[in-house]
């Protein structure tokens, strides 16, 4: 009965990681999209440049909290018999 509750206990942090981690990346694509359409109305040298970092910091953690839930997927999964 412990164990029971303990394993539910465990499936319930992992999902709810899985989730939140799944919506971060969602967030990140939409601030990437703001900040392309900010810089495209007004666009100076220096806001191209900024733009282009933040860009490529987001996509690198956009990549890695990805790469972090599909890793949750594959720990999520049934054993096969």
């Amino acid at each position: 009965m412990i164990l029971k509750g303990a394993e539910r206990a465990a499936l319930t942090y992992t999902r709810i990681r899985r989730d939140f981690t799944a919506k971060i990346v969602f967030g990140l694509e939409f601030f990437i999209a703001g900040d392309v359409l900010f810089t495209v109305l007004e666009p100076t040298r220096e806001e191209l440049l900024l733009l282009g970092l933040v860009v490529v910091i987001r996509v690198i953690l956009g990549y890695f909290l990805a790469k972090e839930t599909t890793e949750f997927d594959l720990d999520a999964e049934p054993a096969p018999k």
